[in-house]
């Protein structure tokens, strides 16, 4: 099972560091995938955070991460760039249950759970009967990959 960390969290939420290059780096060398929150991309820079874009990174993190990364677009702006990115797995959602990847893998919203998808867990720990593709979790750390 993938084990994504949200927004670059390994053991709970942690406002002050997540979505931060420092945090995404961090989540990446301990072998995790990532999921960062872009708001907007100009020229060779991204804003990423949460509720708003206040935070820059390099676009080239991006690019040479996009084997281990899932970009949630947070506005239209940022899908109007990401779709120009080659190889970039990125979706955008506000409060549907799922919604297609760029990629075409499933993106499911918390709570929902189907076959193949990636499901957000909010928790430690969770059960499902569905045969699902991964988590994106803040507890990054606290599962064992298999």
């Amino acid at each position: 099972m993938k084990i994504i960390s949200h927004r670059g969290n390994l053991t709970g939420s942690n406002p002050r560091t997540e979505n931060t290059l420092k945090q995404f780096e961090l989540a990446l060398s301990k072998g995790f995938e990532v999921e960062i929150d872009v708001w907007r991309i100009h020229e060779n820079t991204v804003w990423i955070g949460h509720d708003s874009g206040d935070i820059v990174i390099p676009k080239s993190f991006l690019e040479e991460n996009s084997e281990k990364i899932w970009v949630h677009a947070k506005s239209l702006v940022a899908v109007d760039s990401l779709r120009f990115i080659h190889g970039i797995n990125w979706f955008w959602h506000e409060n549907d249950k799922m919604t297609i990847t760029s990629k075409g893998y499933i993106w499911c919203y918390p709570g929902t759970y189907i076959d193949g998808g990636v499901s957000v867990v909010t928790d430690k720990e969770f059960q499902t009967d569905h045969d699902i593709l991964g988590i994106c979790t803040d507890f990054a750390e606290n599962w064992i990959r298999t």
